[in-house]
């Protein structure tokens, strides 16, 4: 059997073997590492308590922005595609329409001087606007676009200008090139069925008038506003069949009617229409304006006093209203 010898120091007289293990641990310096470990938690506590907190915005505006820069160099990530459409928002390269296309700001810019005052690109609905439509989107607008070059521009001929469908809803206003000439509006938008609305700035013959007028809007299903006045006097043929079909029309200015009209088929068409058209008229005879029944109905029953007063006043420019 091991018999374990205690030993004793001479002087003091104190066990050094066997000794237990935390006493038996000391530093290179000869401390002891149980009591050093004591006395370091001591001392850092007691630096920690002269910390003092700064507040968070304080201490955000002190950052210096190479920390972010940097911060995001070393940890790069891909942009979302919602990320990506903004960036190109906010450089100003353009915008999204309603439908998500992406148009070029120079389009915006182009759009926006061409349609001047009657039309924009409209940043919150993000749509085209013009003549009254507010809901055109970047296909459409580029097909009006396309054809703004030629068709803004009313000639001494415009002779079938707009004809045929050509799957817009309106075009770029117009105005007059040749101020000293009659037009010639033989067929101008004839069998357009896609057209809305039609502007005129100026007018249309607003010097010499309008020289023919033959089937001008006749078979446009879906035309409902003709903005700016035409003017008639010089007509040699006459509008009987110049609206044939318009049956979504209701507004349109006329002045200087000198001969027959017919509106048989616009049941919507407007007082305002009547009372203008009425008003300027320019007849040195007889004519007769030819109306849908819905109208009739109302320009002859004396207790709808404004169309009544329509029907009144053309009598005595001696202006017959009709049906058929």
């Amino acid at each position: 059997m091991v018999k374990i010898k205690e030993l004793y120091d001479r002087i003091t007289g104190k066990k050094f073997y066997p000794i237990t293990s935390s006493e038996a641990v000391f530093c290179k310096n000869g401390e002891n590492l149980e009591r050093r470990l004591v006395t370091d938690k001591e001392e850092i506590e007691a630096q920690m308590s002269n910390i003092v907190s700064e507040p968070t915005d304080k201490a955000l505006e002190a950052l210096e922005p190479a920390i972010v820069r940097d911060a995001l160099r070393k940890n790069q990530q891909a942009l979302t595609e919602a990320e990506r459409k903004q960036v190109r928002i906010n450089l100003g390269l353009g915008a999204y329409d309603a439908t998500g296309a992406w148009v070029p700001q120079a389009f915006i810019d182009r759009w926006n001087a061409r349609a001047g005052e009657y039309g924009c690109f409209n940043y919150q609905s993000r749509y085209f606007e013009l003549n009254g439509i507010f809901d055109i989107d970047y296909v459409e607008a580029q097909r009006i676009d396309g054809l703004s070059w030629w068709t803004n521009v009313c000639f001494t001929i415009t002779r079938g200008i707009i004809s045929r469908d050509l799957k817009v809803r309106t075009v770029m206003p117009f105005y007059h090139k040749h101020g000293g000439d009659s037009i010639e509006f033989f067929q101008f938008a004839a069998g357009n069925t896609s057209l809305e609305t039609v502007r005129f700035i100026g007018g249309v013959g607003h010097i010499n008038g309008v020289l023919s007028f033959t089937s001008a809007f006749s078979y446009c299903y879906r035309l409902r506003y003709i903005y700016g006045e035409i003017k008639l006097n010089n007509s040699t043929t006459g509008a009987e069949n110049a609206f044939t079909a318009c049956e979504s029309l209701i507004g349109i200015e006329i002045s200087h009617l000198q001969k027959n009209i017919n509106f048989r088929w616009s049941r919507n068409l407007s007082l305002e229409s009547f009372q203008y058209m009425v008003a300027n008229a320019a007849n040195t005879s007889a004519i007769t304006i030819t109306v849908h029944p819905d109208v009739y109905a109302k320009l002859t029953d004396e207790t709808n006093t404004e169309w009544y007063q329509v029907l009144l006043d053309a009598a005595e420019k001696d202006i017959t209203f009709a049906t058929v």
